[in-house]
């Protein structure tokens, strides 16, 4: 249901001229129709496992949603999400006016599924596609300390995801039968990783944030100490966040505090009847930087992420939506 249509309802001889959806009047309007429509938000319990700070590799998953959370302990392919078409028995149907708005529903429809902590020695499985018939699976190491793995169409096929331990990891470098490559600086083919193994340091890539923060107020201070986010910058805090959203596992209070948090950024803007990247409806909310437009769409039924999209100045689109997530105990295995 659009804005429009709710304000219709509201005067349906159309007596007056309907305000303009984002004025004042029209979110009286709004409080006063559907303000008790909002799914209630419920107070969620966080059990911090391991105090480490996020870091999951967001560019091996470049668009996701997140249609639900794990409840209790997970096994082996503990199925997390299997998103589809939205349907009637699904979160309450709000209509919304602005982009605050559909991140403060999107933050209680969060809170709103059950949600637990995995084990620090299981893997975040991911299965992204990006539209166009591509699709990539990941499985990230829980606390960073594993080795996880992606499986990509294409050239880029099967990528070790190198995880990390006390600091230090080996690493096999470019070679031949455990020596190192020695030619010129751009080989005409590619060079086995077949070289010598070395030791280098590191810092663990978790794909759970134990350490997040599950209040809004609470969030920018994180962002900025742990991601060195610019917080005056409301691209460079919604790419984080989106970020975040891509690679990492968050729990039900953390993905609100994100909501939240982001919609307190100014230069947000609502857009109406959008799809991502597989042809899915929903409804967006937007920002706009160097002559770009980058939307968080949601389902306008149920308030869960959809996906990321992103639109160039000259119309090229870009982005991707997660088909199915899950825990699972080892890299590579199917839930």
């Amino acid at each position: 249901m659009d804005v429009d249509t709710v304000l219709r309802a509201h005067d349906p001889a159309s007596r007056q001229p309907l305000p303009g959806p984002d004025s004042a009047e029209a979110i009286g309007i709004y409080q006063q129709i559907i303000g008790s429509a909002r799914p209630k938000r419920k107070t969620a319990r966080i059990r911090i496992v391991v105090g480490v700070t996020s870091g999951a590799v967001a560019a091996l998953a470049v668009g996701l949603t997140l249609s639900s959370l794990p409840g209790g302990t997970h096994s082996a392919g503990t199925a997390i999400a299997h998103p589809g078409p939205s349907t009637t028995g699904g979160a309450p149907v709000v209509a919304v006016l602005t982009a605050k708005q559909v991140l403060d529903t999107a933050a209680s429809a969060a809170l709103s599924h059950p949600g637990a902590a995995p084990r620090p020695d299981q893997f975040v499985y991911t299965k992204v596609g990006d539209g166009g018939g591509h699709v990539a699976q990941t499985w990230l190491s829980v606390d960073g300390s594993r080795n996880g793995l992606m499986e990509a169409q294409g050239p880029g096929g099967t990528t070790t995801v190198l995880g990390c331990v006390d600091g230090k990891r080996q690493i096999r470098l470019p070679g031949y039968n455990g020596k190192p490559y020695t030619g010129p600086a751009n080989p005409k083919a590619p060079v086995p990783l077949d070289g010598p193994v070395v030791t280098e340091p590191c810092t663990p890539q978790p794909a759970f944030l134990p350490g997040m923060p599950t209040t809004a107020s609470a969030m920018p201070a994180y962002l900025a100490k742990t991601q060195g986010v610019r917080l005056n910058d409301v691209n460079d805090v919604a790419k984080v966040v989106g970020g975040m959203f891509q690679s990492d596992y968050l729990l039900p209070a953390q993905r609100a505090a994100l909501y939240e948090f982001l919609a307190t950024m100014p230069g947000l803007t609502l857009e109406r009847n959008v799809k991502d990247v597989t042809g899915r409806p929903g409804i967006g909310v937007g920002w706009s930087f160097e002559g770009s437009t980058a939307v968080l769409i949601f389902d306008p039924s149920t308030y869960t992420l959809l996906g990321i999209t992103t639109r160039g100045e000259h119309g090229q689109v870009g982005g991707g939506a997660l088909l199915q997530m899950a825990i699972t105990n080892q890299a590579g295995q199917q839930p």
